[in-house]
């Protein structure tokens, strides 16, 4: 004789839900940063700890940015956290909303390194000149750089940046969700980029004019991110931010 429990039935996954892009995107989340806050730090609601330092100029906040309050970054103002001790190596992804009201350029994201050599200071730097995007490396050697090819977009708009590291030579940006052209670094041995960044840096204007830029819902994985959970967080152009539901 067969027991049967009332109300208990054969279930999918044994009763468990499969996991979407909402749970997935939790994992490995090296920091996440609305940018919400009205002055002081940008926190990290990871739970990582992992605060942005406001520096440079006032900065503000951005009552209406892409997924409620965003920051302001005027001229030569920036966010910065520390990162000591190889805290982020790659393979890892940034992806966040940037305003594209720039006048001439500017730096969006930048991994600084130690001054060891002319121009290694800024191993890695997504930025903006004009009305394009684009990404520039710096290997080893401290004399080699790797732009990526500009990719123009429309300015006074939000557009979701995803900048992705698979590797030490290969560095890829994704703009609203497309692919553009890749930074590959020399695949000799001693040309890899360099990785003992010692801050992480959102912001400071470059010296070819006036910039106020503003952002919105930075995450930083330490992980590619699949396509799915890519799409998930981009929504269309509508965004999603932590905790991603």
């Amino acid at each position: 004789m067969s027991l049967m429990l009332k109300g208990i039935g054969p279930s999918k996954n044994n009763g468990r839900r499969t996991p979407g892009p909402a749970d997935t995107l939790l994992e490995g989340l090296w920091a996440f940063w609305k940018l919400d806050e009205a002055s002081g730090n940008r926190l990290d609601v990871s739970g990582n700890a992992r605060h942005l330092a406001p520096g440079g100029t006032s900065i503000a906040q951005e009552a209406v940015g892409k997924i409620g309050a965003g920051v302001s970054l005027p001229n030569t103002a920036k966010l910065s956290v520390s990162l000591a001790g190889g805290i982020l190596q790659p393979p890892f992804t940034f992806a966040g909303w940037v305003y594209s009201a720039f006048s001439n350029g500017g730096d969006i994201w930048t991994l600084e390194g130690p001054t060891l050599g002319p121009g290694d200071e800024k191993p890695l730097t997504l930025g903006r000149q004009n009305t394009s995007f684009g990404l520039v490396a710096v290997d080893t050697d401290l004399a080699t750089y790797y732009p990526s090819p500009g990719t123009a977009t429309a300015t006074n708009t939000w557009h979701h940046l995803r900048m992705e590291m698979p590797d030490n030579q290969t560095v890829k940006l994704f703009i609203n969700n497309e692919t553009t052209p890749s930074v590959l670094i020399d695949s000799s041995p001693e040309a890899i980029l360099l990785t003992d960044w010692e801050t992480l840096i959102l912001g400071k204007a470059l010296s070819l004019g006036s910039v106020t830029q503003k952002q919105d819902a930075l995450g930083i994985w330490a992980r590619v991110l699949t396509q799915l959970e890519a799409d998930w967080l981009y929504n269309s152009a509508t965004g999603r931010e932590w905790p991603f539901a």
